[in-house]
């Protein structure tokens, strides 16, 4: 970490119990649990669907133990889950299911020794090794939180297309049959992946939420994608350490897509791992 970046990062330190990650319009409030998420709202109201199934998938989790997020607990504390997050701020904080963006460069040497980090679940393993590398303990658990969307929400019927495309939030282009990740409505993007045979996507959530719903899906290269790392994250999650990549819709197409994982172990380990004693 450079000199610029450490006088960033004291500043983000000095007010981490003040504001939620990026969003300086999204303060913390005291004595509650303050969920994190990347928010890239726009004057529509849509949201990255990838970053705001945060909030839809707490609420359901707290639903199961008649709690909320407005629930009062002693103190303010911080609870980071969908998303490649870990990095986007300073708080001390309970990870859920969250992940990291490059890996061991995401944090720096000031980093490590100003924050603690309750580690519950990562998304995947290379998120897990990243952490260890940077210091911190970090279980053997694995799951990222979309990946329990099927008990939250099930999706309607309709006649299937052949494809559907999901471009990454960042990409300004329309293609037929595609899909933008950025909505205010998670349930119609959901029908529109559910009632597709195959997902072509450059979303990390495009391919993991066709996958849990049975869908299969193959990564779709664009600039996002030209650092792997939260892509590999989610497939060695799921022991699938050779999957296919597509240059083109037309590449896409012609591939056989990486089979559909067994899903069961991973919905255990997010049901079984999430923080309710932060509620405590």
């Amino acid at each position: 970490m450079n000199v610029k970046n450490e006088v960033l990062y004291l500043r983000k330190l000095y007010k981490r119990n003040k504001k939620i990650l990026n969003c300086l319009a999204r303060k913390t409030d005291k004595n509650k649990v303050n969920l994190h998420w990347w928010s890239m709202r726009r004057d529509d109201n849509s949201e990255n669907v990838g970053d705001y199934l945060s909030i839809v998938i707490c609420q359901y989790m707290l639903s199961r133990r008649k709690l909320t997020l407005d629930t009062s607990v002693h103190g303010t504390k911080h609870l980071y889950t969908v998303g490649s997050i870990i990095q986007g701020g300073a708080q001390n904080a309970v990870i859920w299911g969250s992940g990291l963006k490059h890996g061991v460069s995401d944090f720096g040497k000031l980093a490590r020794l100003t924050r603690k980090l309750d580690i519950r679940l990562v998304r995947g393993p290379e998120t897990r090794r990243a952490l260890i590398l940077n210091g911190y303990e970090c279980p053997e658990l694995y799951g990222d939180p979309a990946i329990i969307m099927p008990l939250i929400y099930q999706p309607k019927e309709t006649e299937k297309k052949d494809y559907a495309i999901l471009l990454h939030h960042d990409t300004n282009r329309s293609i037929l049959n595609s899909i933008t990740p950025v909505t205010n409505n998670y349930k119609e993007l959901i029908d529109y992946i559910y009632n597709s045979k195959l997902v072509i996507s450059s979303s990390l959530h495009g391919i993991i939420l066709a996958e849990t719903y049975g869908i299969p899906a193959i990564l779709l290269t664009d600039r996002e994608t030209s650092n792997r790392f939260k892509y590999n994250d989610y497939y060695y999650s799921t022991e699938r350490f050779d999957y296919p990549v597509a240059q083109s819709i037309e590449e896409a197409l012609a591939l056989q897509p990486a089979h559909l994982p067994n899903l069961t172990d991973i919905r255990k380990n997010i049901l079984n791992s999430f923080p309710y004693d932060l509620w405590n």
